[in-house]
Order: structure tokens, then sequence, then C-alpha cells
């Protein structure tokens, strides 16, 4: 007399265990993932030291737009290059940058639209890390909404390193910027 087989030597018993195998293995995978064991990105480049030992600011500034916020405020032209910092109302071979506030106007937390100008660049997607830290790729000459109180790392439209940061206060907006240059 024949004796059964034990389920798991059949093929639905070999396929079921099988698809235990893989589904356990994908759970750890992912556990793993979520843990920062394992990672698809590369790491971030290590800091290059303080800034005072690899980078000094050579320039520090805070533009305030002529009028407030509001519905007639449009686009200003920023050029971070130039010893101050003017808004501009046509475009000039200067201008590094543009900004318009997002309707709805809401004050501080009114959103901007940034739009890198004359080959300058921006990392919308990098906020806070300073410039020197970032990709070059991840610099993007298209423009983006960003919201404000928050420092870009941005290059100019000569290759300067810098940072800026867009601020409503008052219902006024300003736009701090710092340009960096390497120590030697």
């Amino acid at each position: 007399m024949i004796e059964p087989k034990s389920f798991w030597h059949t093929l639905p018993g070999i396929l079921t265990a099988l698809a235990g195998l893989i589904g356990s293995i994908a759970g750890l995978v992912t556990i793993a993932i979520s843990l920062g064991w394992l990672s698809s990105r590369p790491e971030p480049p290590a800091p290059r030291g303080h800034l005072s030992d690899n980078f000094a600011v050579v320039s520090e500034l805070t533009c305030r737009e002529t009028g407030p916020l509001g519905d007639r405020w449009g686009i200003s032209y920023w050029d971070f290059d130039s010893d101050r910092c003017i808004p501009y109302q046509e475009p000039v071979a200067g201008a590094d940058f543009i900004f318009k506030p997002v309707h709805p106007i809401q004050g501080e937390n009114t959103m901007f639209a940034v739009r890198p100008y004359h080959g300058a660049r921006f990392a919308p997607l990098q906020q806070g890390r300073p410039p020197w830290e970032v990709p070059l790729s991840e610099f993007t000459q298209y423009s983006h909404v960003v919201p404000t109180r928050t420092k870009y790392p941005c290059l100019t439209n000569r290759g300067t390193l810098c940072q800026f940061e867009i601020i409503v206060r008052n219902n006024y907006v300003y736009v701090s910027v710092l340009l960096f240059k390497a120590n030697n």
C-alpha cells in the first residue's frame, strides 16, 4: 500500500513554503531599510569641516521689498553678486533669482515661486544644507514653489556659492543672502 505524501512534499506544499520564505526575506529587507541598516541611496558627502576651515562668508545681505506684500506685489529680480541687493522691476543681466508670492497671500506663511535667472541655480530639495555639501546634480535652473523661513543652497549666475532665505515680517518681504568663497 502506498503511503500518502506529506503536504510539504507536494507541488502546492513546495510553492507555499517558497512563498513564505520569499515573504519573510522581503519583510526583513524592508525592516532593515527602514532602520537604516541597508540603503539604496549613497551616503551624503561627509562635512568638509567647519565654515571657518574651508569656506568664508564674503558678504551677508538682507534685502527688503520696496512695498508691502499684497495683491499689487509682483515679481522681483534680485542680483546677489552686486555690492547691494536691489529688487529689479525689469529683468537685467545681473539678476540671479526671481521671487514671486503664490496666491493666496498668507502673511508669514505665503509660499514663493523662486526661479533662477541667467544661469543661477538653487537646490530646493536640500534646504538647510551649506551649498558646498550639495552635489551639483541637485541644483536646478527650474522654478520651484518654496516656503518661507527656510535656507536654500544656491549658486549665483557668476558661480558664487550662496544661501538664501525668504522671510515675511510685518507684511514686508525680506531675502537674506550669504555669499561664500573657499579658503585657500
